[in-house]
C-alpha cells in the first residue's frame, strides 16, 4: 500500500511538473505572438500616419495650383496693392496674368503662405517656358521627407508654358 502510495505521490510530482512546463512554454509563446502584433502594429500605424498625410498634401497641393491657374484671385484686382483675400494668378482659365504673377513673386514668403492657407507646410512655385528656362521662381527649394509636386500647363505672356507647385514638409 505505501509502494502505490509513493507511486501515486511521484506521478503527482511529474503531472506536476510537466503542467509547469506546458505553462512555461504557453506564457513564452504568448509573449513572442504578443511582441510581433505590436511591433507590427506600431509599423502599420507609422505607415498609415504617413500615408494620411501624403494623400492630405497632395490634395491640399492640387486644391492650390487650380486656384493659381483658374482664378483671378480676390479682390480681382489684388495686385493693383489691393489688400488680396486669396491669391489667384489667372486672368482666363490657365491664362495666367503677367501683372498678377509679378505681384505673386513680390510677395513675402509668409504672406503666401497665409493667403495660400498652407501655414503647416512649405512651398515651392516656379513657372519655366518650353526650353526650360526659369521664369519666375518663389519659394524654398524641397528639402523633406515629403513633397508633392505638380505641373500645370498654362499661357503666361502669350506662350505656352509650366507652372510647377510643390509642397513640403
Amino acid at each position: 500500500m505505501e509502494e502505490l502510495l509513493l507511486k501515486m505521490i511521484s506521478m503527482r510530482n511529474k503531472k506536476a511538473q510537466i503542467v509547469t512546463t506546458d505553462l512555461f512554454i504557453a506564457i513564452v509563446i504568448f509573449t513572442i505572438i504578443m511582441s510581433i502584433i505590436v511591433i507590427s502594429w506600431g509599423r502599420y500605424t507609422a505607415k498609415l500616419d504617413d500615408r494620411l498625410n501624403y494623400d492630405e498634401m497632395q490634395s491640399r497641393a492640387f486644391q492650390i495650383s487650380n486656384l493659381l491657374v483658374k482664378s483671378q484671385g480676390s479682390p480681382s484686382n489684388w495686385e493693383n496693392g489691393g489688400n488680396a483675400e486669396s491669391l489667384g494668378l489667372a486672368s482666363r482659365d490657365r491664362i495666367l496674368s503677367s501683372s498678377k504673377v509679378d505681384a505673386f513673386a513680390n510677395l513675402s514668403y509668409g504672406n503666401i503662405t497665409k493667403l495660400l492657407g498652407i501655414r503647416n507646410y512649405d512651398f515651392y512655385f516656379k513657372l519655366k517656358d518650353f526650353e526650360n528656362n526659369t521664369l519666375v521662381l518663389v519659394g524654398n527649394i524641397p528639402a523633406g521627407n515629403f513633397a508633392v509636386n505638380l505641373r500645370r500647363y498654362v499661357i503666361y505672356e502669350n506662350e505656352e508654358a509650366v507652372m510647377e507647385f510643390a509642397l513640403w514638409k
